[in-house]
């Protein structure tokens, strides 16, 4: 019987005004009407639309089709704040016209990690994929990623739920102000940023100490982000955060 009385409807009704809208209002169009929500509606406006598309002049229709196309591509477009937006960074026209940066610190300092996130922001605004490399053990990348892409509740527990956040013995590496650099990353990839963390540290087995230690860390380090640097696109740009001895370009003096 519904079906029937539709029909009926359908066959009175060119237009989405005769079943949703006052008359008064007739004269606008369904766009400025807003989108009817119900099956049958949006049958009709559809049909309205289309006869308004076929009234306009080949002009018009073309303004109309790109402007919804603009549209479109805003709504999908990934949500990444401005320039103006990011602290500012004085010498940054040189850093962005490079392929990567490595950002060396002493590790549990305020400054660096915010320095990082400044740097992650201007290289976003300008439309680059950022690639964050940094100082943790690599059996540490699946934390990370539950953290990062986590939506529940309380995020932070995937990452302190780790060994390395949990160890008796912390450095700044977990510092607050890694967390809150973290956070901040993980809400701009739930924004739609093309930004990803890679952990590409090693940890020395026990017994091996020293310069030996020290120089085996470096090795493997350097392998790893060897291997990461060499599946990345000309559109990614690594930062490498680390240690500033690691980053160091003179050789380490023997000790």
């Amino acid at each position: 019987m519904a079906s029937a009385k539709f029909s009926a409807r359908l066959r009175r009704s060119r237009s989405v005004k005769v079943l949703r809208q006052p008359a008064a209002r007739s004269r606008h169009s369904p766009l400025e009407l807003g989108y009817p929500r119900s099956g049958h509606s949006s049958i009709l406006f559809r049909m309205d639309l289309r006869e308004r598309l076929q009234n306009w002049s080949a002009s018009s229709r073309r303004v109309f089709l790109s402007s919804m196309l603009l549209l479109l591509c805003a709504a999908v477009a990934p949500a990444v704040g401005s320039a103006a937006s990011c602290k500012r960074i004085s010498g940054l026209a040189p850093i962005l016209k490079a392929t990567g940066a490595f950002v060396g610190d002493m590790h549990g300092t305020v400054e660096a990690p915010a320095f990082v996130k400044a740097l992650t922001c201007h290289l976003l605004s300008s439309g680059r994929t950022v690639v964050l490399a940094l100082e943790y053990p690599s059996n540490q990348q699946q934390f990370l990623g539950a953290f990062l892409h986590s939506h529940a509740s309380d995020p932070e527990r995937a990452l302190l739920a780790s060994p390395f956040w949990s160890r008796p013995t912390q450095d700044g590496r977990t510092s607050r102000a890694m967390l809150q650099l973290l956070e901040w990353v993980r809400g701009q990839i739930a924004g739609g940023a093309r930004v990803r963390v890679v952990a590409f540290g090693w940890q020395p087995p026990r017994g091996l100490s020293g310069t030996a230690g020290f120089n085996a860390r470096d090795a493997a380090m350097a392998a790893r982000l060897r291997q990461e640097l060499a599946t990345l696109t000309p559109r990614e740009f690594p930062i490498i955060f680390t240690g500033n001895v690691h980053a160091r370009r003179t050789k380490r003096a023997t000790v």
